[in-house]
């Protein structure tokens, strides 16, 4: 039996046609997350910001006005890619939810504006999960054209339209596939 998360049903209700009713509702996981490609993005960051740090404290020719403003936006995208990205990736998980119901799955977003997308399970070509040992996991809706293959999770929206890092992400996917077929 799948778990309903009250305050992600609250927050779905107005999404709801009809009679329509929820099946399951709930959230991606809060708080920084860290995935694998931050081994590579964590040290690039890292040079990136520290190369500039070194340039404007090791030599004159490099301290005047003009230049200086010149490095606040190098400055300013380092330190994104190295803490403001982690942030930014938990504010929007923590205003996302999610929701099935026996026709769609909902996903619901948004920091500064809430965005609503609707996917009809039963014209949903594909559907990938990718589980960790606790259960958790990411379901992808792979709704097949041009991006169909890339999967690489940034710090906006994914090109594939997915239900992130949600607990019981097994017994949500065979749901899913439940009613594709029924």
């Amino acid at each position: 039996m799948l778990n309903l998360d009250f305050e992600a049903e609250k927050q779905l209700g107005p999404e709801l046609i009809g009679n329509e009713k929820l099946v399951w509702a709930g959230r991606p996981k809060k708080g920084i997350v860290f995935r694998a490609i931050d081994i590579f993005i964590i040290p690039f960051s890292a040079i990136w910001l520290g190369g500039f740090i070194w340039m404007t404290t090791s030599s004159n020719d490099f301290n005047s006005m003009p230049f200086r403003l010149f490095q606040i936006p190098f400055y300013a995208a380092g330190l994104f890619m190295l803490f403001g990205r982690f942030i930014w990736d938990s504010m929007m998980r923590a205003n996302t939810v999610y929701g099935l119901t026996e026709n769609r799955v909902i996903i619901k977003s948004g920091i500064f504006s809430t965005k609503t997308q609707s996917y009809y399970i039963k014209s949903i070509p594909q559907i990938n999960i990718r589980e960790k040992s606790e259960g958790r996991g990411t379901i992808e809706l792979n709704k097949g054209g041009f991006l169909s293959g890339v999967g690489m999770r940034g710090n906006w929206e994914p090109p594939i339209p997915q239900l992130e890092l949600i607990e019981n992400a097994r017994d949500v996917y065979n749901t899913i596939l439940k009613l594709q077929h029924s």
